[in-house]
């Protein structure tokens, strides 16, 4: 939440906690929320770090503490957001034509998508709605290079996450980011950079990316099943991506990362 939201609504500070964003980890107060609501979903009894509106550019986001355990819907053909409860578990199993379904693992929110390859090259891929750009570590980029020579970074740019860290990335092209026999995300732009959030997850050493939401949009409806740890994407409104990658670097302003790893 933002720290002056806080302080209009007089809410009372708790202990100091450690806030890591995707570039570097801060020391921030915390405030007291006796009930937060979203649509249908209430929460009450949270403790939410704060930080300057300045740094969020926003009120302040809904993180894994409340959206863990729901479902989220981004149906981006509409422009909608939806938070419901979790797909009943008899229903599973069920698949609607021209739906993708991939089973993830992971804890508190975190989804780990299996078996992705990245240019025939194996990876570890989380998927990160609160990340605008997709994501990779440097030993992804160092086996894509040692399996393809030719491949390598097309250009940089200057990220600042959402504690105020700063960081240069490299912007390198994939071609095709696999996830299922039936779910390939195509022309890939990812952001490669030493993030702490690899380290967080324990991904320092091994080839790792983030799909944020630039790659979520290619098709018209996601939906992120926390609850029954699911991802489900609607084939049917897959849209095409735009290819040049210049576009692309110049969309981007630097804070374009600013809402990396926060959900």
């Amino acid at each position: 939440m933002a720290s002056e939201v806080a302080a209009e609504l007089g809410l009372s500070h708790g202990d100091e906690v450690i806030l890591k964003g995707v570039v570097r980890a801060v020391l921030t107060e915390t405030v007291s929320i006796r009930t937060m609501t979203f649509g249908s979903i209430t929460k009450k009894y949270l403790m939410v770090p704060t930080l300057s509106r300045s740094l969020l550019d926003a009120d302040g986001y809904l993180g894994l503490d409340f959206l863990d355990g729901h479902r989220v819907t981004f149906d981006f053909h509409n422009h909608r957001l939806q938070i419901s409860e979790p797909r009943a578990r008899f229903s599973a199993n069920w698949v609607r034509e021209n739906e993708a379904r991939i089973r993830a693992s992971g804890s508190s929110g975190h989804l780990q998508a299996l078996d992705c390859m990245v240019d025939g090259t194996p990876a570890t891929a989380f998927i990160d709605s609160g990340a605008e750009v997709s994501a990779a570590n440097e030993p992804l980029l160092a086996a894509l290079a040692k399996r393809n020579p030719s491949f390598g970074e097309m250009g940089t740019i200057h990220l600042v996450d959402i504690t105020g860290g700063e960081i240069s990335g490299k912007v390198a092209i994939v071609d095709k980011i696999r996830l299922t026999a039936a779910l390939t995300f195509t022309d890939c732009p990812l952001v490669i950079a030493d993030f702490l959030v690899f380290d967080v997850w324990g991904l320092r050493q091994r080839p790792a990316l983030l799909i944020g939401m630039n790659l979520l949009r290619q098709f018209g409806r996601v939906s992120i099943d926390y609850g029954l740890q699911e991802i489900r994407f609607d084939l049917a409104a897959y849209r095409q991506p735009p290819k040049p990658l210049i576009t692309m670097v110049e969309r981007m302003s630097p804070r374009c990362a600013n809402r990396c790893g926060n959900g």
